[in-house]
């Protein structure tokens, strides 16, 4: 009877949406399409943490884990989805196709990796801490009069790795905000209007800002930022634009800004040492091609 119980409490805090696995450390919740909230226009997935009212019966079953919800592989052709993540639940979608609309609001954690999106207007997607992963997002409809936005934001921390955010030339524009660090890895944001607001952004040396007219910056610290705009402002000063680009920095803690240039130094060297390496083998592969077969099985 209390494995029973157990599992009606298990379904109880995770609002029945989907398979229930109960691990060392957490709560783990693979969301199901058809049991999330649905009527004629849109699909509604509501994942709570654990919540107060049930108290007493997560203590009681041994339940007192973070919950995180998995939503894995669903397409949604017709209907506007909404995700909405409540007390601190994780969330993370993946390898989802999302056809007519879509727009997330999570207070905890979330992932956004390798999945499709294709909205009319705007993309809208807000968590504590948002990672975007894999993702290319643009304007599927520039052919349209009316212009694109996307809009990503983490509260306390937002990531954009291994993706492309934006499209030159598809009236589109990119807002990224943030209360705390925004991270560049590996990504390349582009758009007609590009607006950036962070306390702390950090970029390597393989993410890129494009913009078709104004890139507007707003940050206490950022660092190897690479911008090519028509128009530049930071914390709403212009700025002289070039049109090869501009590598932006500004740190304030000593040690914090001796770290970052070892880290680019570091980062220039591994560079240099590949493509060094990379042409090496290529003068010798030239060099093997040009003598006679004999030749080389004698060596």
């Amino acid at each position: 009877m209390n494995k029973i119980a157990r599992q009606l409490v298990l379904k109880k805090i995770t609002n029945n949406l989907g398979k229930v696995e109960v691990t060392e450390d957490e709560i783990i919740c693979y969301v199901k399409k058809h049991k999330c909230k649905r009527d004629s226009y849109t699909l509604d997935i509501p994942c709570h943490g654990q919540r107060k009212k049930y108290q007493d019966l997560v203590k009681k079953y041994d339940l007192d884990k973070p919950i995180v919800y998995i939503i894995e592989d669903m397409e949604v052709k017709n209907k506007k989805v909404y995700i909405f993540g409540y007390d601190d639940a994780e969330i993370i979608i993946r390898n989802c196709k999302f056809l007519y609309d879509i727009y997330g609001r999570i207070n905890g954690k979330c992932l956004f990796e390798s999945n499709y999106v294709r909205t009319l207007y705007s993309f809208v997607f807000s968590a504590k801490e948002l990672i975007v992963k894999d993702m290319y997002l643009i304007n599927h409809f520039p052919a349209s009069n009316s212009k694109y936005d996307i809009s990503l934001e983490g509260d306390e921390k937002l990531q954009i790795e291994d993706s492309t955010i934006g499209k030159m030339n598809q009236k589109t524009n990119v807002h990224l905000y943030s209360q705390g660090e925004t991270k560049l890895i590996n990504s390349d944001v582009q758009s007609d209007d590009l607006s950036i607001n962070s306390r702390i952004i950090n970029s390597d040396n393989k993410s890129k800002m494009k913009s078709k007219r104004l890139t507007m910056i707003n940050a206490e610290e950022y660092n190897n930022l690479n911008v090519t705009s028509d128009e530049l402002t930071i914390d709403g000063n212009k700025v002289k634009t070039d049109k090869q680009g501009l590598i932006l920095s500004r740190i304030k803690d000593e040690k914090q800004l001796k770290r970052c240039k070892l880290i680019n130094i570091l980062n220039k060297i591994k560079e240099d040492c590949i493509k060094k390496k990379q042409e090496l083998l290529s003068t010798y592969e030239e060099k093997l091609n040009k003598e006679e077969i004999s030749k080389v099985l004698k060596k």
